[in-house]
């Protein structure tokens, strides 16, 4: 492990461009003009590499002026125009001072110099662990420990344990869907580990500390080993904390963004939805609406988010109206384009949000709000809002909870489903986000009804049971 660690040498993330003082190899992006000036070489007293460095002095000494003794004092001579790689770096806070003393010791040519700087291997280190997420806290909060292992087998366990941590990272960032929201689940367990993987850690620091100094066997080489080591165990926190965080964000965008169950849930739909000839027929009812609101031309088209199957777009064309429509259900969007409909795969709600204003008729969803978090629903009112002309219409269908039957058990055969929509509930937000005349609209009772010779008694329990299905929220922009 040590030498496969080695071989990153090659890679240095501290060094500046090759060339720059004999530093190891590796290359970094270009900074554009020097920040910061030097001045021409001149005559300098020699340093006397055989005599150890005092830190002291040279950490007094700020920006530019910094740089050029750090030169001077470890590789003998005046920095070459590369060293405003970290004069910059250093003023932009992208690097500190015992990064740049170690970057430029544990260098090609400071190695060759060889100048002892007592105590720079440890406080180095130290640098480099602490901008690791989980060993730096863990750094910071438990110990004031001024050093890392002094020999062999102290860094072959602290690799050990960052290995362990890197595995742990990579299956976070490779996890998603429902296995991520089952880790996510185990949220508090897994800090638990972590906690504990920190204490370890801190006290292997404190161990090996004190052994640093008497035992001066912790070697050059080692030294830019382990930081190149902390620079890949920092890479792979940073990106996993990035797809935590991505996942935390927007978690239910990215389960429903997955299409490897697009061709089930077109089968799930085929088997519950109902008949497309009974769906067309269902939503024929809302043809009058678009006619109130003039959608359906080119200057105020429909647009139809979650189109599903298609049937609504296919009532419109088959009435010479303008509408598309959008589905993150790849295998549904290319059923809607076989039958030569307008559809586009995608996020309904960011579809939306790029829709000029004031450009659409009237903006339908049928049975799609049901699958929204709050927040996303919210933002579809607000969006459909915007996108809207003057009098326009949104239309919304949904199971309705007010049928006993719907909300127990029906609402919950699609697992997709998040919670049902009371109307009260739907009404009161899209009034609030600025629509006029929002109102519920019942739809599909079943047709039964019971037999009580309490009249009274039995009409209440046909609303309960066997009343309207669904309900569509139907509201205006002023």
């Amino acid at each position: 492990m040590v030498e496969m660690i080695r071989t990153a040498l090659d890679d240095r993330t501290v060094a500046p461009p090759s060339g720059s003082g004999g530093a190891a190899g590796g290359t970094m992006p270009s900074l554009g003009p020097p920040t910061s000036t030097f001045p021409a070489a001149r005559p300098e007293t020699r340093r006397d590499m055989s005599t150890p460095l005092d830190l002291g002095p040279l950490m007094a000494r700020q920006g530019a002026d910094f740089v050029r003794h750090v030169y001077l004092e470890l590789l003998g001579r005046e920095p070459d125009d590369h060293a405003s790689f970290y004069a910059a770096a250093l003023q932009e806070g992208r690097l500190s001072k015992l990064e740049i003393l170690g970057g430029v010791r544990f260098s090609d040519e400071g190695k060759a110099a060889g100048r002892a700087v007592p105590g720079l291997k440890p406080r180095f280190l130290l640098t480099r662990a602490y901008r690791v997420p989980v060993l730096g806290r863990a750094l910071r909060i438990g110990t004031a420990a001024a050093g890392l292992p002094a020999t062999l087998r102290h860094l072959q366990r602290m690799e050990q344990a960052f290995s362990a941590a890197e595995a742990r990272m990579a299956g976070l960032a490779a996890a998603s869907g429902e296995e991520r929201r089952a880790r996510m689940d185990g949220e508090a367990e897994a800090a638990a580990r972590a906690n504990k993987m920190e204490r370890a850690l801190t006290a292997l620091v404190s161990e090996t500390a004190s052994r640093l100094d008497e035992r001066g066997k912790l070697t050059d080489d080692a030294v830019v080993s382990l930081a190149d080591k902390l620079d890949a165990l920092e890479a792979t926190v940073a990106e996993a904390a990035k797809r935590a965080a991505a996942h935390a964000a927007g978690g239910e965008a990215a389960a429903a963004a997955d299409n490897s169950l697009d061709a089930l849930y077109m089968a799930f739909e085929d088997k519950f939805r109902g008949a497309r000839e009974l769906i067309k027929e269902r939503q024929a009812v809302y043809l009058p609406l678009l006619e109130e609101c003039g959608a359906g031309t080119l200057a105020r088209p429909v647009l139809d988010v979650g189109c599903g199957r298609g049937e609504w777009l296919e009532l419109l064309r088959d009435r010479d109206l303008v509408a598309r429509g959008v589905d993150l259900n790849e295998a549904m969007v290319e059923f809607c384009r076989g039958m030569g409909l307008d559809a586009v795969a995608g996020d309904a709600v960011e579809h939306l949000g790029a829709v000029p204003a004031g450009s659409l008729g009237a903006v339908t969803g049928f049975h799609i709000i049901e699958h929204l978090p709050f927040k996303v629903f919210v933002r579809l009112l607000d969006e459909a809002l915007r996108a809207l002309a003057p009098g326009g219409a949104i239309v919304f269908e949904t199971p309705n909870p007010d049928n006993v039957l719907v909300g127990s058990r029906n609402f919950y055969l699609d697992p997709t489903h998040r919670n049902p929509m009371p109307s009260d509930m739907t009404v009161m937000i899209a009034e609030a986000r600025g629509f006029d005349r929002a109102h519920p609209r019942p739809l599909h009772p079943t047709g039964q009804s019971f037999n009580a010779e309490d009249k009274a008694l039995g009409e209440r329990l046909d609303g309960l049971f066997y009343g309207p299905q669904d309900y569509a929220l139907v509201a205006w922009k002023p």
